[in-house]
């Protein structure tokens, strides 16, 4: 059945099946066992936390003090992404904690690809180049990679996502109330979620007040949204602390007197030539295996390929996506670039002042799951438009891309997460 045959309700319905089943693809082991899906210290940290989130809800999981914690002197802490965490708290009753831990990661990773269609469609692709944007994200290895080793808090960006679709409607219907809503509730909610991305959204908008097309509604978007999510970053600033070990710096990176500090550890930096070759993957399982954690940069032949087309065919469509992408590809390479200061050093030099510093660079790569994504839609908008017997090809490369060495190529640890033992003589005895 062709895709054109269908009705508007259809293609909305395959598009969830199969967005579906494809980021589930990789994290089918933990998925048919029961378990829970990635491993290691963050992913258990993670768990823990929504645990925590479901029990102090109502009170100091929003930044207040608890004595769940750092037992008997107890400490202050926030939750990290309420969104995943609520997730996790409704489905944990009904089908217990590790198998709701990987429903919710699913889902979320789901949800983002939806997003990426949405935004394809958005910004003027068609259907079958949202598709190829899709599987685009998908053969970018971070997402999933991120899931498998920080867990599903290391890739929350549906704020960003749906905070785009939001600003590139207020531009086109700058009289849309609900959009300007939309956008102003991403740019808040977005430091709850992932506070690596609290930059994007402001930034984007910005950039947007270049254009006169709608500048006064994305003007007052921007401050409101910067207002709301100066409140709303207020719920975690007592909670922060500015003095944990890893944002402790031993290395600085420079110009004569003007030296920034390189925060993060080697380890957590992308590596260039991964971003195309990538080399054995090894996750870390352990405490003590961070430093050996490798397979998480490649952004994928096809989806690299598709966005250079669209760079020299439509340059005018896909250059900001390509810039975008490359702003997250530039800020996951870390802070030393050969003992000059990168992006990310200057960057972590603003958080330092304001909150506190940040230790992983490559979660900025998620950047680049949405705008190459966008950009290689773009490449495969051209080969439709001006080389249609072509299209079947290339998108079958795609596939083959992300299927041998892009993220559906990746088979995510799992985790088993034991019973104490009181816990199973209670089960026994009801």
């Amino acid at each position: 059945m062709k895709l054109d045959s269908l009705t508007k309700s259809q293609v909305i319905a395959a598009i969830i099946l199969l967005t579906a089943a494809l980021a589930a693809w990789p994290m089918r082991t933990g998925l048919m066992h029961g378990n829970m899906v990635g491993a290691g210290p963050d992913v258990s940290t993670t768990l823990w936390t929504m645990w925590w989130f479901q029990t102090e809800w109502a009170g100091a999981a929003w930044g207040g003090e608890s004595y769940l914690f750092n037992f008997p002197w107890g400490g202050s802490g926030a939750i990290l992404s309420p969104f995943t965490a609520t997730t996790w708290a409704v489905l944990e009753p009904f089908v217990g904690p590790a198998i709701a831990g990987s429903i919710t990661t699913w889902s979320q990773v789901t949800l983002f690809g939806l997003t990426i269609v949405w935004l394809a469609k958005t910004v003027g692709l068609s259907t079958k180049a949202a598709l190829i944007a899709l599987l685009a994200t998908f053969t970018q290895r971070y997402l999933f990679y991120g899931v498998g080793e920080t867990s599903v808090v290391g890739i929350t960006a549906l704020p960003v996502t749906i905070g785009l679709i939001a600003l590139i409607n207020i531009q086109s219907f700058p009289k849309s109330r609900l959009w300007v809503l939309v956008a102003i509730a991403c740019t808040a909610i977005q430091p709850l979620e992932n506070p690596y991305l609290t930059p994007v959204l402001p930034g984007v908008a910005a950039l947007m007040l270049l254009k006169k097309d709608g500048r006064r509604a994305i003007a007052l978007t921007l401050l409101a949204g910067i207002i709301a999510m100066i409140v709303v970053g207020g719920i975690h600033q007592g909670a922060t602390s500015l003095s944990y070990e890893s944002t402790i710096s031993d290395a600085y990176v420079g110009f004569g007197q003007y030296q920034w500090a390189a925060i993060e550890k080697p380890w957590a930096r992308g590596i260039v030539q991964w971003m195309i070759a990538p080399p054995e993957t090894i996750w870390s399982t352990a405490t003590d295996e961070s430093v050996l954690a490798q397979g998480r940069e490649y952004l994928g032949i096809s989806v690299l390929a598709l966005t250079g087309l669209a760079c020299l065919k439509v340059p005018k469509k896909a250059v900001l996506w390509v810039g975008f992408g490359l702003i997250g590809v530039f800020l996951s390479t870390g802070s030393d670039w050969g003992g000059l200061p990168g992006a990310f050093a200057l960057l972590n030099a603003i958080c330092i002042r304001l909150v506190r510093a940040l230790t992983q660079p490559t979660r900025y790569l998620i950047l680049a799951n949405i705008g190459l994504a966008i950009a290689a839609g773009w490449g495969f908008q051209w080969i439709l438009n001006n080389r249609p017997k072509w299209a079947t090809a290339v998108a079958a490369l795609v596939v083959v891309d992300a299927f041998s060495l892009g993220g559906l190529s990746l088979k995510l640890p799992e985790m088993e997460i034991p019973a104490p033992s009181c816990v199973e003589a209670l089960r026994e005895e009801s």
